[in-house]
This record gives structure tokens, sequence and C-alpha cells, in this order.
């Protein structure tokens, strides 16, 4: 099946869209990264992520978005302002892929390895691919956007 998966930040969203290739592979069909909106103010930054991201199902049509939710939160940390951003964006990821119909699983690194029928999906991160998909070159959010959309493809080892 046809993924998206999704890897938030405060200032923006890294996205991959995976399908199966064979058994064991998985191709690549797209990826890459919507930033924030020019703009201060926070709603029309909110607004402008969810018109990206209903603009990405419309394109690729996938029938599972995997959001990469984080492992923790520390809210006695001195980033409170940047988790509680991320969670924002989070929400309007996981909102509008749910009002274009598609099946949303927000889901930890652990649910990502459980999909994968892999003991620690963060080993793959520091490879050089995942069942065939090359990403030497892409940085870590980048990665998890690939994993969580390969976690939801149905990849089988």
């Amino acid at each position: 099946m046809r993924s998206i998966g999704f890897r938030a930040e405060k200032d923006a969203i890294h996205w991959a869209v995976v399908e199966p290739k064979t058994d064991a592979l998985l191709k690549l069909i797209g990826s890459g990264v919507v930033n924030a909106a020019a703009t201060e103010d926070t709603a029309q930054s909110l607004r402008h992520f969810r018109e990206q991201i209903r603009l990405l199902i419309d394109k690729y049509k996938p029938g599972l978005a995997l959001v990469r939710m984080p492992e923790t939160f520390g809210r006695k940390s001195r980033n409170v302002a940047s988790i509680d951003s991320r969670l924002r964006v989070e929400g309007v990821v996981i909102e509008a892929a749910a009002s274009a119909n598609v099946t949303v699983k927000p889901t930890l690194l652990q649910g990502i390895a459980s999909l994968l029928k892999s003991k620690q999906a963060k080993a793959y991160l520091d490879g050089e691919n995942l069942r065939g998909i090359e990403w030497p070159n892409r940085n870590k959010n980048c990665r998890e956007a690939i994993l969580a959309a390969a976690a939801g493809a149905g990849a089988q080892e």
C-alpha cells in the first residue's frame, strides 16, 4: 500500500511517499519539505501547512499516513515553546490527512519498528539505506519521514 510519512518541526514538515516494490524492497515515490509560510502569524502558518498537506495527499493518493511523534515530552525542558509549536504542526498534519479521508497513525519509533517488523527502527537512521531506498545525503528528519512512510507501506523483512 502506498503511504505517506511525516516528521514535523516547529517551522517545517518533512514528508515522504513510499510504496512496496517487492516483498522486501521499497520504492520512494517522492519526498521533500514544506516550510512555514513567510509570516509571523501562527494561524496563517498552520493554514499554509494544512493546504500543502492536502495538496500532497491529492497528488500522491496514499492509503495511509504515519506521523512520527516525539518520544518524550520534557515539559521541564527549556525548549517548551518549540515542543508546543511542533505539536501544533503535528496536529494540523493529522487533521489535514484525516479530513482527506486518509487513515492516519500518529506513532512513536517503537510503533514504526513494530510495523517494519524490526527490533529497533532507530538503527535504520544511521544506515546507508532503508530496504532499497538510498539516503546517505538526507538529513535525520527526512530519514524519519521516509522511515514512517516505509512502516506504513507494509514492508516485510
